[in-house]
């Protein structure tokens, strides 16, 4: 899978092998997507986690097997440009 953010506000998921979309684009962003960061590959074979940073100073922890935002943060007064999962915390830097 290949993810996409876009200045549309959505966020859209690829399969990489068709070049074909899965599923609708996730809206939930206000303004443009900054970065993306998948969950790391060794906690599933199969991400189920993706986040989103945009210049509307969120960042969106999407569930992309049923495509809703499972977690919003908020309390930047500006854009978020760059959005990490770690390990072996699970944080989100």
């Amino acid at each position: 899978m290949i993810a996409s953010g876009s200045k549309d506000n959505t966020v859209r998921i690829w399969n990489a092998s068709t070049g074909q979309e899965i599923g609708n684009p996730l809206k939930g962003h206000t303004q443009y997507i900054t970065s993306l960061s998948w969950e790391p590959m060794h906690i599933r074979a199969e991400p189920k986690y993706l986040a989103s940073s945009s210049r509307d100073g969120t960042v969106k922890i999407w569930n992309i097997l049923n495509q809703t935002v499972e977690v919003s943060l908020s309390g930047h007064s500006a854009e978020i440009t760059k959005v990490i999962e770690s390990y072996p915390k699970n944080y989100i830097l």
